[in-house]
């Protein structure tokens, strides 16, 4: 849901009577915003504000009350909700992505090891691993290595859109999301051989 003009102005003068003291109102909220989706290890914190400043603006469309003296409280609370919803929205897209763990590949131009250890002990070690990242990083990765190869490409190009980031920006990003877990798979398939 975007938030309307009409909103929008409505939104403005409960922040401040002046309108351009209203837009830097606004515009502090919106970086305080930023700032505490970035604190919680958010990949897109300027979509989750945005949403969250969509959302008060919606409720003040509503005509519900919202107590002016402290606006940035209520955007604040209204944040955590938001982002009480994202975390359960990542939950929801990792447990569909489970059974995608079972489908990477052992070589390949998806994932190749070095090694050439057991499929079974190399995917039990990337899942530890995929663990230990951020869910956004998690989700990241596994979108990012998604489907065959045509489809890999839509896919990217789609995820590139939705984080609002060039295409290179993101294959950096993979890159190095990659690099961690393939480090990490290393280490834990070592620990499980030497039975460290």
């Amino acid at each position: 849901m975007s938030l309307t003009p009409a909103g929008f102005e409505r939104l403005l003068a409960l922040l401040d009577p002046d309108r351009e003291g209203a837009g830097e109102a606004y515009v502090r909220i919106r970086k305080k915003l930023v700032k505490f989706f970035e604190w919680h290890a958010c990949l897109c914190p300027e979509d989750l504000a945005d949403r969250t400043i969509d959302r008060v603006g919606s409720k003040v469309e509503a005509g519900e009350p919202v107590r002016a003296s402290q606006p940035l409280a209520y955007f604040h609370g209204v944040a955590r909700n938001i982002l009480r919803e994202h975390w359960a929205e990542k939950r929801k897209d990792a447990a569909m992505r489970r059974g995608l763990l079972a489908e990477l590949p052992a070589g390949g131009d998806a994932w190749e090891w070095p090694d050439k250890s057991d499929p079974d002990q190399r995917l039990r070690c990337l899942e530890r691993c995929l663990k230990t990242l951020y869910p956004e990083s998690r989700d990241l990765i596994l979108r990012y290595y998604e489907g065959s190869s045509q489809a890999r490409i839509a896919n990217r190009k789609a995820l590139a859109e939705r984080l609002e980031i060039p295409q290179n920006a993101l294959r950096i990003r993979s890159y190095r999301l990659r690099a961690r877990l393939e480090t990490c798979v290393e280490n834990c398939l070592k620990k499980e051989k030497t039975g460290k």
